[in-house]
């Protein structure tokens, strides 16, 4: 069965690692794909993002050429013809004047002063000017003034755009909330049959001086007109976009829509009215700029050439890169597979030889009676062995890693992990003494002896310890301790009993002696009573060396203090 299964593995996984290969090569490759393209989209959408800052730069230097228009209006009595042209023309060298139109005024006109106004512009020099649209409405407004005055702004000269729905909007907005609007789409007087585009004017409010504008009823009454500029989209944008000046390589085309996108609201298209027939975007970016309240959407298209669109150069190379690789490390596995079988046949048999070894050690520690346990070089335990947790009561998961200290008595737990992690540290034998906790719940003496272990080389692997239960010799060494205490004690007390009866002895003795010389006895009577004397000495200082020796201690004399005096007393 083993051969069986070795052919099979010698035979499919050559073939399984070049399956994994091509699939590791394809899932590489399409992952650089999405990174190249992700970045050409960044690119792209900073693009974008540039032109619309641009379009909304045009737009806001507009604006300030249109406030500076109505500052002179406010600055001035009245500005003649002369001077609106003196300051057009001025404008007019500025960069940002590119792609306007013309600057014009517009005049608020009441409907009983529409024929005196008509009358007075004739005057001027104009005997044929008359407002446009005819017909009666609540008011008039005209356009006296725009600059250039020639060529297609002849066209608006006269034209009441009060009277149109789209520019009256605007005009009132900005009327009313006395700020710079822009209009929505619409079709300029200025256009002809020949090359028309799309248009939008801006306005700014004119109103008379020293009249108060605070609120909107008091903006209406106070209104003199609005400075405007009409926009051509095209001139307007065309300044902004960059040309196609080569259309063979990636490039990009811009919509811009009043408000949403839809075909009746396309205002510019750098390509035409209509989408490219036959022409896929690579990618597409819908921005939008907001003009006080006024909306524009800018579509982005990103188009490839006629040379190719995006560059994906660096996913060929990635792919063939990998590709050969992989070919490469199948052939060499082919090649030593004979050599990694036969590495893994003696791998395998060292493996069989240390789980041999390993579970040898294990039925070995299981049935010795102590408590066994390991450690590894980070100094957790991995193991303990079937008396350990038997004691303990606690599951090998349980007692893992530092979990076996939580059964150390709290007042040996500092002294023990000190004891343990200062030997680990040195790479040095311990013994120490500590109370451990039994399944029971009563703590027990345990002496553990921890041996650090190496490998053939000097390495180190970690410790092996083991420990045996010495509660009963710590509790029969406190009851020697104990009868020991009890026994000198008792030497004391009996010391002291012996002592005071042979004084009172002595006394006696020695005062019947002094009374009996006075009765002049012979020599023999005195020497007994001196016998008798010498006798209860020696017989009190037998009994106290006696009970010293027992308790071994010296003699009551140089230990314990006590003398026993034969000096006569009174």
């Amino acid at each position: 069965m083993k051969l069986t299964t070795r052919h099979y593995l010698r035979v499919i996984l050559p073939w399984l690692m070049l399956l994994l290969g091509l699939l590791g090569t394809g899932l590489a490759g399409y992952s650089v794909k999405l990174d190249i393209e992700r970045d050409e989209y960044r690119r792209f959408a900073f693009y974008c993002d540039e032109i619309r800052l641009k379009i909304a730069a045009r737009l806001d230097a507009h604006k300030q050429i249109l406030l500076s228009g109505a500052a002179m209006f406010d600055a001035s009595e009245g500005v003649t013809r002369k001077e609106w042209r003196v300051f057009v023309q001025r404008l007019s060298g500025d960069e940002h004047f590119s792609g306007i139109q013309g600057v014009g005024f517009s005049l608020w006109i009441p409907p009983e002063q529409l024929a005196a106004h008509q009358a007075q512009i004739r005057a001027e020099g104009f005997p044929g000017y008359k407002l446009r649209p005819d017909g009666p409405r609540d008011a008039y407004t005209s356009i006296i003034y725009l600059e250039p005055f020639s060529e297609r702004n002849l066209r608006a000269f006269g034209f009441d755009m009060y009277s149109e729905p789209v520019r009256r909007a605007a005009m009132q907005q900005a009327r009313d909330d006395n700020k710079v609007s822009l209009s929505g789409k619409v079709v300029l007087e200025q256009e002809t049959d020949k090359d028309q585009q799309a248009g939008t004017l801006m306005y700014v409010p004119v109103y008379q001086k020293n009249r108060p504008i605070g609120t909107v009823e008091q903006r209406r009454n106070a209104l003199s007109g609005w400075v405007y500029s009409p926009f051509r989209m095209n001139d307007l944008l065309d300044k902004v976009m960059p040309g196609l000046e080569d259309e063979s390589v990636m490039h990009v085309h811009l919509r811009v829509y009043d408000g949403a996108v839809q075909a009746e609201k396309l205002l510019y298209s750098s390509v035409g009215s209509t989408h490219v027939e036959g022409v896929r975007p690579l990618s597409q970016i819908e921005l939008a700029t907001d003009f006080n309240g006024t909306r524009w959407t800018l579509q982005f298209e990103l188009i490839a050439g006629n040379k190719g669109g995006i560059d994906y150069s660096k996913m060929w190379i990635t792919l063939v890169a990998g590709l050969s690789s992989t070919f490469l490390l199948f052939l060499l596995l082919r090649s030593n597979l004979n050599m990694r079988v036969n590495a893994a046949k003696m791998a395998d048999q060292l493996t069989i030889k240390l789980r041999e070894s390993e579970q040898r050690f294990r039925l070995l520690a299981d049935s010795a009676p102590v408590l066994i346990w390991l450690s590894g070089t980070d100094k957790q335990c991995y193991y303990f062995n079937k008396v350990w947790l038997e004691f303990t009561g606690r599951t090998l998961d349980q007692s893992l890693g530092n979990k076996w200290a939580g059964d150390v008595h709290p007042d040996d737990h500092q002294y023990c992990i000190a004891t343990y992690s200062t030997a680990f540290d040195r790479r040095e034998s311990f013994l120490m003494e500590y109370r451990l906790r039994r399944h029971d719940g009563t703590y027990r003496w345990l002496l553990d002896t921890g041996i650090p272990r190496f490998a053939d080389d000097r390495t180190f692997l970690g410790y092996i310890g083991s420990c045996i239960d010495i509660t009963e010799w710590k509790q029969m060494d406190g009851k020697l301790s104990r009868a020991h205490a009890e026994l000198r004690q008792f030497t004391h007390i009996s010391a002291h009993h012996l002592q005071e009866p042979t004084r009172r002895l002595v006394s006696f003795t020695q005062r019947l002696r002094n009374y009996l010389s006075k009765q002049q006895l012979d020599e023999d009577a005195l020497m007994s009573l001196h016998f008798i004397e010498q006798s209860a000495v020696l017989a009190c200082r037998n009994a106290i060396y006696q009970a010293a020796n027992i308790i071994n201690i010296q003699s009551p004399k140089n230990h314990t203090g006590y003398n026993i005096s034969t000096k006569t007393t009174a």
